[in-house]
């Protein structure tokens, strides 16, 4: 899917910026023993070097773009990250407790919008402005 190269660098690029090894788990659950996991996953980071961090995001464009079905690709992390996004941890050997819990993305060749952590209200961080030619 060449149409959806400039919204698979976005993704990987916002998807990079939060794995970086500073991330604040929440699961939205105050209860006691919640916030004590959210703490645990919290202190199992590890910091990726540069070279991860490029790996990975060459893998989630790969990903995008190679994706089988029609767009939207999602990219989710509900407790851990999932399909393509997994994919390209496991490429960049980069630690799952890394990706925030609770995020969504949907891609396309157009948009970009994300839902970032427990019941947060999607949000679009990238459109194509209209009358552009892809040729």
């Amino acid at each position: 899917m060449k149409d959806i190269h400039e919204a698979a660098e976005v993704a990987a690029r916002w998807w990079a910026e939060r794995i970086v090894g500073n991330t604040r788990h929440d699961n939205g659950d105050t209860n006691l023993s919640s916030a004590f996991a959210m703490w645990m996953a919290d202190a199992g980071q590890e910091t990726p070097s540069r070279a991860q961090i490029e790996t990975f995001e060459a893998a989630v464009i790969r990903g995008i773009e190679e994706f089988p079905y029609k767009p939207p690709v999602c990219l989710c992390s509900d407790y851990g990250p999932g399909g393509v996004l997994l994919d390209a941890a496991n490429e960049a050997r980069i630690n799952v407790l890394n990706f925030p819990f609770k995020t969504n993305m949907f891609v396309e060749p157009n948009q970009v919008r994300v839902s970032a952590g427990y019941a947060q209200p999607y949000e679009t961080i990238w459109e194509k402005r209209g009358g552009q030619d892809d040729a």
